[in-house]
Protein backbone atom coordinates (compact mmCIF):
# COMPACT_ATOMS: atom_id res chain seq x y z
CA UNK A 1 0.00 0.00 0.00
CA UNK A 2 1.53 3.31 -1.14
CA UNK A 3 2.47 6.07 1.63
CA UNK A 4 0.05 8.55 2.29
CA UNK A 5 0.89 11.99 2.77
CA UNK A 6 -0.64 14.82 4.17
CA UNK A 7 -0.80 18.57 2.06
CA UNK A 8 1.30 19.97 5.42
CA UNK A 9 4.56 17.26 5.31
CA UNK A 10 7.72 18.42 3.92
CA UNK A 11 7.45 17.01 1.10
CA UNK A 12 5.13 19.92 -0.12
CA UNK A 13 6.77 22.86 1.73
CA UNK A 14 9.34 24.80 0.32
CA UNK A 15 12.62 24.62 1.83
CA UNK A 16 13.47 27.94 2.53
CA UNK A 17 16.86 28.67 4.44
CA UNK A 18 17.06 31.14 6.74
CA UNK A 19 19.97 33.38 4.18
CA UNK A 20 16.72 32.86 1.81
CA UNK A 21 14.15 34.11 3.52
CA UNK A 22 12.78 37.76 2.62
CA UNK A 23 10.23 39.95 3.97
CA UNK A 24 7.61 38.17 2.03
CA UNK A 25 8.11 34.87 4.07
CA UNK A 26 8.21 36.41 7.31
CA UNK A 27 4.65 37.81 6.29
CA UNK A 28 3.75 33.96 6.20
CA UNK A 29 2.05 34.34 2.58
CA UNK A 30 1.54 31.47 0.71
CA UNK A 31 3.91 30.48 -1.37
CA UNK A 32 1.55 31.36 -4.71
CA UNK A 33 1.45 35.15 -3.70
CA UNK A 34 4.85 35.25 -3.08
CA UNK A 35 5.88 33.80 -6.50
CA UNK A 36 2.92 36.20 -7.82
CA UNK A 37 4.46 39.45 -6.41
CA UNK A 38 7.77 38.54 -7.55
CA UNK A 39 7.36 37.81 -11.38
CA UNK A 40 5.14 41.08 -11.24
CA UNK A 41 7.48 43.07 -8.68
CA UNK A 42 7.80 46.20 -11.52
CA UNK A 43 4.33 46.69 -12.08
CA UNK A 44 2.94 46.28 -8.23
CA UNK A 45 5.94 49.01 -7.63
CA UNK A 46 4.26 51.35 -10.55
CA UNK A 47 0.97 51.07 -9.38
CA UNK A 48 2.13 51.59 -5.62
CA UNK A 49 3.83 54.34 -6.82
CA UNK A 50 1.23 56.11 -8.77
CA UNK A 51 -1.33 55.58 -5.91
CA UNK A 52 1.27 58.00 -3.43
CA UNK A 53 1.57 60.37 -5.71
CA UNK A 54 -2.49 60.34 -6.45
CA UNK A 55 -2.47 60.80 -2.54
CA UNK A 56 -0.11 64.11 -2.56
CA UNK A 57 -1.29 65.32 -5.35
CA UNK A 58 -5.19 65.84 -3.82
CA UNK A 59 -3.33 66.65 -0.76
CA UNK A 60 -1.65 69.12 -2.45
CA UNK A 61 -4.78 70.71 -4.46
CA UNK A 62 -7.15 70.88 -1.26
CA UNK A 63 -4.39 72.84 0.15
CA UNK A 64 -4.29 75.23 -2.07
CA UNK A 65 -7.62 75.25 -3.12
CA UNK A 66 -8.25 76.09 1.08
CA UNK A 67 -5.89 78.46 0.71
CA UNK A 68 -7.11 79.92 -2.09
CA UNK A 69 -10.57 79.90 -0.60
CA UNK A 70 -8.99 81.79 2.80
CA UNK A 71 -7.26 84.60 1.11
CA UNK A 72 -9.49 85.64 -1.45
CA UNK A 73 -11.70 85.92 1.93
CA UNK A 74 -9.48 87.90 3.82
CA UNK A 75 -8.49 89.95 1.02
CA UNK A 76 -12.51 90.50 0.35
CA UNK A 77 -12.82 91.34 4.30
CA UNK A 78 -10.57 93.86 3.71
CA UNK A 79 -12.33 95.73 1.04
CA UNK A 80 -15.01 96.26 2.67
CA UNK A 81 -13.04 97.80 5.55
CA UNK A 82 -11.52 99.85 2.87
CA UNK A 83 -12.81 104.14 3.54
CA UNK A 84 -13.20 104.97 -0.32
CA UNK A 85 -14.83 103.52 -2.81
CA UNK A 86 -11.82 103.92 -5.18
CA UNK A 87 -9.97 101.52 -2.72
CA UNK A 88 -12.78 98.98 -2.05
CA UNK A 89 -12.96 98.45 -6.32
CA UNK A 90 -9.31 98.54 -6.53
CA UNK A 91 -9.03 95.24 -4.01
CA UNK A 92 -12.43 93.78 -5.41
CA UNK A 93 -10.41 93.92 -8.99
CA UNK A 94 -7.26 92.00 -7.22
CA UNK A 95 -9.72 89.18 -6.00
CA UNK A 96 -11.03 88.89 -9.19
CA UNK A 97 -7.69 88.58 -10.87
CA UNK A 98 -6.00 86.31 -8.42
CA UNK A 99 -8.33 83.97 -7.11
CA UNK A 100 -10.91 83.88 -9.30
CA UNK A 101 -12.03 80.73 -8.92
CA UNK A 102 -13.26 81.49 -5.70
CA UNK A 103 -16.68 82.89 -4.08
CA UNK A 104 -15.04 85.69 -2.81
CA UNK A 105 -13.66 86.76 -6.66
CA UNK A 106 -17.90 85.88 -7.46
CA UNK A 107 -19.47 88.37 -5.04
CA UNK A 108 -16.42 91.05 -5.79
CA UNK A 109 -17.69 90.41 -9.59
CA UNK A 110 -21.23 91.27 -8.53
CA UNK A 111 -20.22 94.65 -6.66
CA UNK A 112 -17.81 95.44 -9.58
CA UNK A 113 -20.58 95.55 -11.87
CA UNK A 114 -22.75 97.72 -9.73
CA UNK A 115 -20.24 100.41 -10.33
CA UNK A 116 -20.94 100.25 -14.29
CA UNK A 117 -23.88 101.93 -16.70
CA UNK A 118 -26.78 99.81 -16.77
CA UNK A 119 -26.39 98.89 -20.47
CA UNK A 120 -22.69 97.68 -19.20
CA UNK A 121 -24.48 95.87 -15.99
CA UNK A 122 -26.97 94.08 -17.96
CA UNK A 123 -23.89 92.60 -20.10
CA UNK A 124 -21.55 91.86 -17.21
CA UNK A 125 -24.58 89.98 -15.00
CA UNK A 126 -25.19 87.93 -18.09
CA UNK A 127 -22.12 86.56 -18.25
CA UNK A 128 -22.16 86.23 -14.45
CA UNK A 129 -25.32 84.35 -14.42
CA UNK A 130 -23.46 81.66 -16.91
CA UNK A 131 -21.07 80.77 -14.43
CA UNK A 132 -23.72 80.47 -11.78
CA UNK A 133 -25.37 77.12 -11.56
CA UNK A 134 -29.60 77.00 -10.95
CA UNK A 135 -29.71 75.25 -7.86
CA UNK A 136 -27.22 78.13 -6.50
CA UNK A 137 -28.74 80.52 -4.03
CA UNK A 138 -27.01 83.34 -5.60
CA UNK A 139 -28.67 82.41 -9.11
CA UNK A 140 -32.21 83.79 -8.23
CA UNK A 141 -31.05 87.08 -6.61
CA UNK A 142 -28.61 87.46 -10.16
CA UNK A 143 -31.80 87.01 -12.19
CA UNK A 144 -33.71 89.79 -10.28
CA UNK A 145 -30.82 91.84 -10.56
CA UNK A 146 -30.52 91.20 -14.47
CA UNK A 147 -34.08 92.04 -14.76
CA UNK A 148 -34.05 95.49 -12.61
CA UNK A 149 -30.72 96.40 -15.16
CA UNK A 150 -33.25 95.66 -18.25
CA UNK A 151 -36.20 97.52 -16.78
CA UNK A 152 -33.26 100.71 -16.27
CA UNK A 153 -32.09 100.25 -20.04
CA UNK A 154 -35.97 100.80 -20.76
CA UNK A 155 -36.42 97.08 -22.27
CA UNK A 156 -39.43 95.64 -20.04
CA UNK A 157 -39.90 92.37 -22.31
CA UNK A 158 -36.82 91.23 -21.36
CA UNK A 159 -37.41 92.06 -18.38
CA UNK A 160 -40.68 90.58 -18.21
CA UNK A 161 -39.29 87.50 -19.82
CA UNK A 162 -36.62 87.30 -16.95
CA UNK A 163 -39.68 87.87 -13.94
CA UNK A 164 -41.32 85.09 -15.73
CA UNK A 165 -38.81 82.34 -15.24
CA UNK A 166 -38.07 83.75 -11.74
CA UNK A 167 -41.68 83.76 -10.49
CA UNK A 168 -41.07 79.93 -11.04
CA UNK A 169 -38.35 79.75 -8.37
CA UNK A 170 -39.89 78.82 -4.50
CA UNK A 171 -40.14 82.44 -2.85
CA UNK A 172 -39.25 84.64 -5.51
CA UNK A 173 -43.10 84.60 -6.99
CA UNK A 174 -44.11 87.61 -4.85
CA UNK A 175 -41.25 90.33 -6.00
CA UNK A 176 -41.84 88.74 -9.59
CA UNK A 177 -45.45 89.27 -10.15
CA UNK A 178 -45.30 92.52 -7.94
CA UNK A 179 -42.86 94.08 -10.77
CA UNK A 180 -44.43 92.22 -13.69
CA UNK A 181 -47.53 94.06 -12.69
CA UNK A 182 -45.65 97.19 -12.07
CA UNK A 183 -44.08 96.46 -15.80
CA UNK A 184 -47.93 96.00 -17.11
CA UNK A 185 -48.68 99.02 -15.90
CA UNK A 186 -46.57 100.92 -17.13
CA UNK A 187 -47.50 99.54 -20.40
CA UNK A 188 -50.98 100.15 -19.83
CA UNK A 189 -52.03 96.85 -20.08
CA UNK A 190 -54.42 96.98 -17.15
CA UNK A 191 -56.16 93.31 -17.47
CA UNK A 192 -52.84 91.97 -16.71
CA UNK A 193 -51.02 94.47 -14.19
CA UNK A 194 -54.36 93.64 -12.29
CA UNK A 195 -54.21 89.85 -12.98
CA UNK A 196 -50.34 89.83 -11.98
CA UNK A 197 -50.63 91.79 -8.58
CA UNK A 198 -53.49 89.79 -7.33
CA UNK A 199 -50.66 86.57 -8.29
CA UNK A 200 -48.61 88.94 -6.17
CA UNK A 201 -51.44 88.93 -3.25
CA UNK A 202 -51.30 85.07 -3.05
CA UNK A 203 -47.63 84.47 -2.25
CA UNK A 204 -47.04 83.48 1.27
CA UNK A 205 -43.95 85.27 1.52
CA UNK A 206 -45.12 88.64 0.35
CA UNK A 207 -44.85 90.95 3.62
CA UNK A 208 -48.55 92.06 5.00
CA UNK A 209 -48.03 96.05 4.11
CA UNK A 210 -46.94 95.55 0.67
CA UNK A 211 -49.96 93.29 -0.02
CA UNK A 212 -51.66 96.31 1.67
CA UNK A 213 -50.58 98.30 -0.52
CA UNK A 214 -51.28 96.53 -3.46
CA UNK A 215 -54.86 96.49 -2.37
CA UNK A 216 -55.23 100.04 -2.76
CA UNK A 217 -52.97 100.03 -6.29
CA UNK A 218 -55.61 97.34 -7.50
CA UNK A 219 -58.47 99.47 -6.40
CA UNK A 220 -56.92 102.81 -8.63
CA UNK A 221 -56.70 100.76 -11.79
Amino acid sequence: MAQQHSAFSKKHIEEVTAARRTLLEELNLPPAVIKFIRENNTAIQAVVICFFLGICGWSYYDYHTTKQTNDAAALYYQAMREPTTGARLQVMEKIVTDYSSTGSALWSRIALVHEKSPEEQAAELEKITKDVSRDDPLYPLLQYDLAQCYEMKKDPDKALEIYKSLAEIHGFGGISYLAMGRIYEQKNDVESARDMYEKAKSQLELPSATKGRLEGRLGRL
